[in-house]
């Protein structure tokens, strides 16, 4: 079996025996006949060899090789040395990356759970919300087919609509073709009629003295109580009235300056309503449930 030193790299099993002077470069016989054939200075490692032992640096290759030996077993073990503070360096790094994940998740658990109680919130109060908003229409859809199913009432009954003229100062009463059948004279300009039942209706009159800036308090007999409420910046400020179904609170449209104002049954004011949309207000109106109708 041949040495790891003699064996030829390119050729298996072929010994190196021959040294080329020209390529400074050791060969085997297969080697020479192939890539050699042509160089000039072909010799035996044998004779080339010849008194190598006594050479000085020969004989200080065995401290040579030892001392690289020595480097390479060194760098060996700084090798290993690093491999190990690698490995402790990766798992100080995958704990910390861990120790972040779960502090991230448990902030993300956190919004997570704020979010949902937020938004569960949200959709109570949205729910909340509607189911009022469905109250109040089928309240409002109920209360507007008793108003209809009223008035076909009173038109099957025969019951006869009132008119007002204002410019002749009456009254006037209707049958179900429209056609006056009475009246009433009245001192001024009739303004306004509510039934009030039976057959008595109250009519408001304008007396021109106020221009539709004050409230009064009459007796059934006519009789000036108190005036309620005044505004006089601008006209018509108290143009019609409307009083809620307690009695309590008391609803005037002021069309000059585009308010609908709420007033105690003292006369106190309690608010004022302003809106784009409110343009010169004219009729008002409170139902018993409470909502409040402003025509304009």
């Amino acid at each position: 079996m041949l040495d790891v030193l003699e064996r030829c790299e390119k050729h298996p099993g072929k010994a190196l025996k021959l040294v080329c002077g020209d390529h400074d470069q050791l060969c085997c016989h297969v080697c020479v006949a192939v890539d050699h054939r042509h160089c000039s200075s072909i010799q035996h490692i044998s004779e080339v060899a010849k008194g190598i032992r006594k050479d000085p640096e020969f004989r200080q290759l065995p401290q040579r090789v030892a001392v690289l030996r020595k480097h390479i077993e060194d760098m060996k073990n700084d090798r290993k040395k690093n491999s190990a503070s690698l490995r402790k360096t990766r798992t100080a790094f995958v704990a910390e990356i861990n120790a972040i994940r779960e502090k991230i998740n448990g902030i993300l658990d956190k919004m997570e759970t704020t979010t949902v109680q937020e938004l569960d919130r949200l959709v109570a109060d949205q729910e909340l919300s509607i189911k009022k908003d469905m109250e109040s229409c089928t309240q409002m859809h109920d209360e507007l087919k008793s108003i209809m199913d009223d008035i076909q009432r009173k038109d099957s009954s025969g019951e006869p609509p009132i008119y007002i003229g204002r410019q002749q100062h009456k009254v006037k009463l209707l049958d179900q073709e429209y056609r006056v059948v009475d009246h009433c004279d009245v001192p001024e300009y009739p303004y306004d009629v509510c039934h009030i039942g039976g057959n008595e209706v109250a009519v408001c009159v304008n007396n021109n003295k106020d221009n539709g800036t004050a409230l009064y308090v009459y007796t059934m007999e006519g009789e000036v109580v108190k005036k309620l409420y005044e505004d006089k910046i601008g006209e018509y400020t108290v143009l019609r009235i409307a009083l809620s179904n307690d009695g309590k609170t008391i609803y005037i449209t002021n069309k000059s300056n585009n308010q609908l104002i709420t007033l105690d049954n003292l006369g106190n004011k309690l608010a004022t309503f302003i809106d784009p949309d409110l343009r010169r207000p004219y009729g008002v109106h409170a139902t018993t449930a409470g909502y409040v109708f402003v025509c304009y």
